[in-house]
């Protein structure tokens, strides 16, 4: 064979290998998930937010009232400790109580604002309360607390905080009550205008307001829909829900989507408006609990409890807007507590149509993301300012077990098995370059 001759060959040998590769690597399996680990020793991981201050560090909120930084996997440091000041009884698994949520004011860049949503004991009474601290820096006690909603339970107390793009705070607060405790007389309260339980509110907290001669750190929306009604509570923007557990914005549709518990027989979800009333106690879902002449806005998705298993907790997600999976472009990731299942839900001309998020198998994942989800429960969603997605999970909710973990959900590596020393995928490659040489003819 002479040197001409040998040239050619591995001139082809390098065009194909590349080609190859190329083939696999955009043979991307969009119907299956990988899963990242992001950090873990957490105690009831319940919110993620990315941080904005350029370090691209989470900040993650545990129930027990410590918001955390991580990076790299790594805790670089505790962001806020408001144990202190939280009623958060240690004995009791599955509580619902403690730190709920967080939220970065939109200018947090330059002012360092941050609010928190957490319970608290004042005397013998407990109060969901909606605090702001300054600045992270700064000890808890300089807090401006913007509402103290009395709680007549240990149960169904909301917990979501978030800012709009329209930059008004958004809080779903639960309706205060819960069967198990006797007091389901409370859930009427998610119909009564006057109280601010069972309801999403909107304030804008760049203003200040006295009321009844009470400083108020807020100030209402001009275009909130009962601003004008003296006989009902001005900060209320939607009403009708038993436990809203995890609210987002589309960052591009600007819908809000709420995912929001039941009692005991449906889960469901709904996209929030204005003025816009999504029926409990009336209404389970789609279930009707008592009779009410009185027309509601409907779920754009619900999902039974089974009657051999009949607990389920639906946990809101977000509306996908990242660049790892093409094909949830647009689609409403969610999930449930108690099943830990993640499922996509997707829009077909107004009928949303769900189904489950199945877990890769290891061989198709790269190297960083094999961790195994199996046999946790789905506490939260968080999304990264980029748009991707990761889960808050835990294997034991007791609220002071350290078995919290957060995955970033990611994209498998290939359709073909791959190892990490590559040797699979190099292997593959070959078997393709040496039958496209063989095609051109070539002999060694």
């Amino acid at each position: 064979m002479n040197t001409r001759h040998v040239d050619d060959i591995w001139e082809h040998l390098v065009t194909y290998s590349v080609l190859v590769l190329g083939l696999i690597v955009q043979t991307v399996c969009i119907d299956c998930v990988c899963f990242t680990k992001i950090a873990d020793s957490l105690r009831n991981p319940v919110q993620l937010l990315q941080n904005r201050d350029g370090s691209e560090s989470f900040l993650i909120a545990q129930q027990n009232g410590m918001i955390v930084e991580y990076k790299d996997r790594r805790l670089l440091s505790t962001f806020i400790d408001i144990s202190g000041s939280l009623n958060y009884p240690q004995e009791e698994h599955m509580d619902e109580r403690g730190l709920l949520s967080f939220a970065l004011h939109p200018n947090y860049e330059s002012n360092g604002r941050v609010f928190v949503y957490y319970i608290r004991k004042i005397g013998d009474m407990e109060f969901a309360t909606i605090s702001e601290i300054s600045s992270a820096q700064e000890e808890f006690a300089r807090e401006k607390t913007l509402f103290a909603i009395e709680q007549f339970a240990s149960k169904r107390n909301g917990g979501q905080l978030m800012f709009g793009l329209d930059g008004y705070l958004y809080i779903s607060v639960g309706d205060g009550g819960t069967e198990m405790e006797g007091r389901n007389d409370l859930a009427v309260l998610a119909q009564d205008l006057t109280s601010l339980l069972g309801k999403i509110l909107r304030v804008d907290v760049d203003g200040i307001s006295v009321v009844d001669s009470h400083i108020r750190h807020y100030t209402v929306p001009p275009d909130n829909p009962y601003i004008n009604d003296t006989d009902k509570r001005p900060e209320i923007f939607a009403s009708g829900f038993r436990n809203a557990w995890r609210c987002s914005q589309d960052r591009e549709t600007g819908r809000i989507f709420c995912g929001d518990t039941g009692s005991l027989f449906e889960e469901e979800i709904d996209i929030v408006k204005a003025g816009g009333n999504y029926g409990w106690n009336f209404l389970e879902g789609n279930k009707v609990m008592q009779a009410e002449n009185q027309t509601f806005d409907a779920p754009i998705f619900t999902y039974p409890h089974p009657e051999d298993d009949p607990y389920r907790a639906v946990v809101g997600g977000y509306v996908y807007h990242g660049e790892d999976f093409d094909n949830w472009k647009g689609l409403y990731i969610y999930g449930d507590v108690m099943t830990g299942n993640i499922s996509k839900l997707e829009d077909k001309n107004g009928n949303y149509i769900s189904s489950d998020v199945v877990t890769c198998p290891e061989e198709k994942c790269p190297c960083h993301a094999r961790e195994d989800p199996i046999d946790k429960n789905i506490l939260s969603f968080g999304e990264d300012n980029k748009g991707e997605l990761y889960v808050l999970m835990t294997s034991n909710m007791h609220p002071d077990n350290p078995s919290g973990v957060v995955f970033k959900l990611t994209a498998p590596a290939s359709h073909m098995p791959v190892t990490c020393d590559g040797s699979v995928v190099i292997g593959t490659v070959m078997t393709y370059v040496i039958f496209l040489t063989i095609s051109l003819g070539y002999s060694f």
